[in-house]
């Protein structure tokens, strides 16, 4: 009752406060960064290992399922997926946000190492790949910027937006082509 009795007979002063805070809302929207890819962690690895000319099922059994148990030991895992195509095993593995894909790493090529005398002798060393999510969608980035023609577009809206991605040293503001650095 007094907040309302208050703003009743202060009508001025309950107007400046309400239009200060819209002017603080104002300048911190302002203020607010846009990031065209914001910077993201996904932790992943991914293990591909080949052997010719051999059907799905028996990648499975003779590739696939013990390299599954063998990194199911691996801290910080969060979940186990493979696929067995002929010819091909793929595993994955996807980890809790903040573990080190590095540290991780080396833990799989250690169980990969130790698992690897039961495998067949005639499979190609298994190929340890991350996942850095930022690098791969910056690269994506420049791909398509090189065959998509920018210049049609209203300058004023997008440059700000194309000179964020960190792979994009500078841009010519009237035809947007993104200059690379090395």
């Amino acid at each position: 009752m007094k907040l309302t009795k208050f703003a009743l007979n202060r009508p001025v002063t309950v107007l400046m406060v309400f239009l200060s805070v819209i002017l603080i809302g104002f300048i911190s929207w302002q203020r607010l960064s846009v990031e065209l890819l914001p910077s993201m962690n996904y932790p992943q690895i991914t293990i591909l290992t080949t052997y010719e000319n051999v059907a799905p099922p028996e990648i499975e059994t003779l590739i696939s399922k013990p390299i599954e148990e063998a990194l199911g030991t691996v801290k910080g895992v969060k979940r186990i997926e493979s696929l067995s195509k002929e010819g091909m095993s793929l595993v994955t593995l996807d980890f809790e946000l903040g573990v080190d894909t590095n540290v991780s790493a080396l833990d799989v090529r250690e169980k990969i190492d130790v698992v690897k005398g039961s495998l067949p002798r005639d499979i190609e060393n298994p190929i340890i790949a991350k996942f850095d999510g930022a690098s791969f969608l910056d690269g994506f980035s420049i791909k398509l910027l090189t065959f998509i023609r920018l210049d049609s577009m209203e300058t004023g809206s997008i440059t700000p937006y194309l000179c964020m991605s960190s792979s994009l040293t500078s841009c010519i503001p009237n035809t947007l082509e993104p200059v690379f650095s090395n």
